[in-house]
Formats: structure tokens, sequence, C-alpha cells
């Protein structure tokens, strides 16, 4: 599979990888904090840090798919003009 850098990875490589990378300091803190009290509270931590970080993710995700110059393909698709539509009535 190919994305936007054009590296080509095969899917179950790149499941592997990504499942790994999410995985693995939870398990860390799960060990670390032994599963009491503590790791609740560092939990409920770590979701209000991510839920901080979402938009400085989110963004340049919805800046690239806006663009033209990197979706030059997709933008002129029948699907994503309906998609655009969509978004349009759903938002206005």
């Amino acid at each position: 599979m190919v994305g936007l850098l054009e590296i080509n990875v095969q899917a179950s490589w790149r499941l592997l990888a990504t499942r790994l990378l999410s995985l693995l300091p939870c398990l860390a803190l799960a060990v670390v904090f032994e599963a009491t009290h503590t790791f609740d509270q560092v939990a409920q931590t770590i979701n209000v840090v991510q839920s901080l970080c979402l938009p400085f993710g989110l963004i340049p995700v919805v800046q690239m798919t806006a663009s033209e110059r990197v979706m030059v393909s997709m933008l002129q698709s029948e699907l994503w003009v309906i998609m655009r539509l969509s978004w349009w009535c759903v938002l206005y």
C-alpha cells in the first residue's frame, strides 16, 4: 500500500507496527502502576492530554485533504464532489 509519502509497506506489517506503537506505552503503564487506583488517575490524565493534542493532529490532516495540490486526482472524482456537498450541507 502506498500513501501520501509513497512508502511501500505491506498491510500486515503496517498493522503490526501501529498496534505495537499504541499498545506498548499502555502496557508499560499497567506494569509500573500494577492496575491500582493510581493507574486510573494516570489513564484519566492521558485521556486529557490526548484530547488537547487531537487538534494538532487533526488540523494538518484536514488542511492536506482540502488542498488541491495534494489531492489532485481525488478532487476531480464524483465521489469527492458528493462528499464535499454532503459536508457543506451538514455544516451550513
